[in-house]
């Protein structure tokens, strides 16, 4: 998966999204780049902390599922040692 893609996109579409608003509202060039500085590095960060808790998500259900693997083949070599 490329999760790193997930945050350059939130930050990208919360670019254009601020521009879009600027554009419609008029606004001077001036004040447009210093509200899209802003809202690039804010979105940057939201970004970060939603691939840092995918990336969470997906350890945690990896984890869970090589667990169950290993308590299954523990269940089946107990079955076996009692036959």
């Amino acid at each position: 998966m490329k999760l790193r893609l997930i945050q350059v996109f939130i930050m990208l579409l919360g670019g254009l999204i601020t521009c879009v608003i600027s554009i419609i509202n008029n606004y001077s060039l001036d004040y447009s780049l210093q509200i899209l500085l802003v809202v690039l590095i804010i979105f940057y960060f939201i970004g970060l902390l939603a691939r840092l808790s995918l990336l969470r998500i997906i350890k945690n259900k990896k984890l869970n599922n090589k667990l169950d693997n290993t308590e299954v083949i523990d269940e089946l070599n107990n079955k076996e040692n009692k036959a």
